[in-house]
């Protein structure tokens, strides 16, 4: 076998870097699931310190175009984890 080719069978280290990036992806998928949900349930809640949609509307933001960030930079770094374990 020539020294640039690569071998049939991935090494000890390639099987370590895929199951690294393949576990990396499993927890930004996790932390923006875990996020989203709980962004929502607190600013989309009828409970404290809302109370009343009209007592603390000055206060109110709205989340979605920072967690559409997050949620978009999870999906992207997701994407290349896929992306680069599928490449051989």
């Amino acid at each position: 076998m020539r020294p640039y080719q690569r071998s049939a069978r991935p090494s000890g280290v390639e099987t370590l870097q895929r199951a690294s990036l393949f576990l990396l992806a499993l927890v930004a998928l996790a932390f923006a699931v875990y996020m989203s949900v709980e962004v929502y349930s607190e600013f989309y809640s009828e409970g404290p310190p809302y109370f009343g949609r009209r007592e603390n509307m000055d206060k109110w933001e709205n989340p979605l175009p920072w967690l559409a960030a997050v949620d978009g930079g999870i999906i992207l770094l997701i994407g290349w984890v896929g992306w680069h374990l599928s490449r051989r």
